[in-house]
């Protein structure tokens, strides 16, 4: 089939979508039309990133730098990586070096979260009224983008799942799908907001400084988070985000905020952190920023210094502990004193000088002290009782 060529791909229209579309032009099944355009078996091939791009850009007539950049997912998902790494990933994609292995591990950043693959219904109608077809636009099939950034419109979602959109080649284009609304997501306005700054990640033009986490940080304190040192309140930020877009919905896009002050977010704001994120993570961090009012915000933190102590719960505990020591010593018939009692609490300073604080545990060291384990009894021992009582019959004698 060396005479099979591919169409060429419209504004925006992902990879995968071109060969969807091969396969309806041509009317070969979509296992064998794969067969012919890579010169292998494939039985994954990526509907977002497939390898070997420039024997794909080849037969449809464009230049294959053109394909990466404008028809993949490419752009999203190295955003915010290094110069390097991108030029090495592009050598990847394009197959240049054979050596140079796939580019699989970047397509998780687009897959996660996204359970189908999104259009809009508007787009479908524009796209069939000009071109006689619909496609598959890319900047609708990218994670927490919910929204056409063009008519406003709720997207909905395909009837086949991501994961194996790798082989859905052969299912259709947007007109084709049955379609399910897409419940997930945010209200609009912050769907919007994410729309927009995953576009601006995939058309290269996201604004950020290559200091990120300095971008972050400086905008995190321009809205109010900041503690009584001046630094970033990056916990607060963390619950405050969790709260703004939903814990099921961070959750969906694999993006859970657990433990605050070790979280994602929190870690995002953090001097001297470069560990790489997903893109989506950014795309959430720079919506819920832009989002917040510009005021002082209530922290969940403790001010520094010494933590006042709450005398009530302190005397409810130490109560328990001279309790379970005193039964203890009576137990083994060990003899102690209060003061020795109270220092194997470890509080017997706080109770020393203040001991008004301290009723129910006055209490108990007062039944403690009529006890045998106590070295000072109240009102003598035992023995020594039976010994004044023989004492004084012997007198009367």
């Amino acid at each position: 089939m060396s005479w099979l060529r591919l169409p060429p791909p419209y504004l925006g229209e992902l990879v995968g979508s071109v060969l969807t579309r091969a396969v309806i032009h041509s009317g070969v099944p979509a296992k064998r039309l794969l067969v012919e355009v890579t010169g292998r078996r494939c039985s994954n091939l990526s509907f977002f990133l497939p390898s070997s791009l420039s024997g794909l850009a080849e037969l449809m007539s464009v230049n294959a730098h053109e394909l990466l950049w404008e028809h993949t997912a490419f752009p999203y998902v190295v955003a915010f990586m290094a110069p390097a790494d991108v030029d090495r990933f592009a050598t990847k994609a394009l197959g240049q070096d054979l050596q140079q292995g796939s580019v699989a591990s970047l397509i998780q950043s687009v897959t996660q979260g996204l359970p189908a693959l999104r259009y809009c219904p508007d787009c479908v109608l524009d796209d069939v009224a000009e071109l006689g077809e619909s496609y598959w636009h890319r900047d609708h099939c990218l994670p927490a983008t919910h929204v056409c950034r063009r008519h406003g419109t709720r997207l909905r979602l395909g009837d086949f799942a991501t994961k194996i959109a790798s082989r859905a080649y052969g299912m259709g284009l947007p007109q084709h799908q049955r379609g399910r609304p897409d419940f997930a997501g945010p209200p609009d306005p912050t769907a919007k907001a994410l729309a927009l700054g995953s576009y601006e990640l995939l058309s290269r033009i996201d604004g950020h400084t290559a200091d990120w986490s300095t971008h972050y940080r400086t905008l995190a304190l321009e809205k109010g988070f900041v503690m009584v040192t001046g630094e970033v309140a990056s916990a607060q930020l963390a619950m405050n985000l969790q709260v703004a877009f939903g814990e099921a919905y961070l959750a969906s896009l694999g993006c859970s905020v657990t433990e605050p002050g070790r979280s994602w977010p929190a870690l995002m704001v953090r001097e001297r952190v470069r560990v790489p994120f997903a893109p989506v993570k950014h795309v959430l961090m720079q919506a819920f920023l832009d989002g917040c009012n510009v005021e002082q915000k209530t922290l969940a933190y403790r001010p520094p210094g010494k933590v006042p102590r709450d005398a009530s719960s302190l005397d409810e505990q130490l109560a328990k502990q001279v309790r379970k020591a005193a039964i203890r010593a009576n137990l083994r018939n060990v003899q102690t004193t209060i003061t020795q009692l109270m220092k194997d609490t470890g509080h017997w300073s706080a109770f020393r000088h203040d001991r008004s604080n301290f009723p129910k545990t006055t209490a108990e060291l007062a039944a403690f002290r009529a006890t045998e384990a106590s070295e000072r009894k109240l009102g003598g021992r035992e023995g020594h009782q039976r010994n004044m009582a023989r004492k004084a019959a012997a007198a009367k004698r």
